[in-house]
């Protein structure tokens, strides 16, 4: 009786912290009006504090019972989690902003890396704090950097020249966007809204990068 009551309630805090996590989710729906909420790095944990729970709840179910019929909860288990991971996974990748980095600019303003919901592209967006919410840096672009096939993405930061008048992106050891700070969008290069195909045209816009700031990124 007591195992059962404890599985019940595993049971019923599992789906309570999921239940908790896909309202933040839904409460910080992406769209690309007005600001947006976007959700700390630590909601996260949510998925795998309930995905502990449920772990829990079923090995309670296990010992509660005798013979082979404590094998069914561990038997379950195993569906019942690749549904939760796979539904989760999905919900993490298709609808959820997830910060890089941040750091304050010369003026003031407090400003965030995001990586943009999706599946196909790695997306970046960089955002300016408004209250407890955030909006574009830059007046009418939301996203400012992506990759096509998923190359030099390792490591993306946030970094602010050295006269302070540009807003850089490294990522994967190179400079992959240079943005002069104000109010509109305006970027540093003519070229900057096609993005590099080939390996060698991401390390020309690198170089180009660093030799108009005057900074190295330190490749690798």
């Amino acid at each position: 009786m007591i195992f059962s009551r404890l599985r019940h309630h595993l049971l019923f805090g599992s789906g309570l912290v999921t239940l908790l996590y896909l309202c933040l989710v839904a409460i910080a729906m992406p769209s690309r009006e007005g600001p947006q909420i976007v959700l700390p790095q630590e909601a996260s944990l949510l998925v795998l504090v309930g995905a502990v729970l449920l772990v829990l709840a079923q090995f309670t179910a296990s010992v509660d019972r005798t013979g082979w019929r404590r094998l069914l909860p561990l038997l379950t288990l195993v569906p019942m989690s690749l549904g939760l991971l796979m539904g989760l996974g999905l919900t993490e990748t298709q609808l959820v902003r997830h910060e890089v980095d941040r750091l304050t600019l010369p003026d003031g303003r407090l400003v965030m890396l995001t990586l943009e919901p999706g599946t196909t592209d790695t997306i970046f967006a960089v955002w300016s704090e408004e209250g407890w919410r955030w909006r574009p840096l830059f007046e009418g672009v939301t996203q400012v950097s992506y990759s096509e096939d998923g190359s030099f993405t390792e490591n993306p930061a946030l970094v602010v020249s050295r006269d302070g008048q540009h807003l850089l992106i490294r990522r994967g050891g190179l400079w992959t966007d240079c943005w002069r700070i104000g109010v509109a969008s305006s970027p540093c290069l003519p070229d900057a809204l096609r993005t590099p195909v080939t390996r060698s045209e991401w390390f020309d816009r690198s170089d180009r990068i660093a030799a108009f700031v005057g900074m190295d990124p330190a490749r690798r």
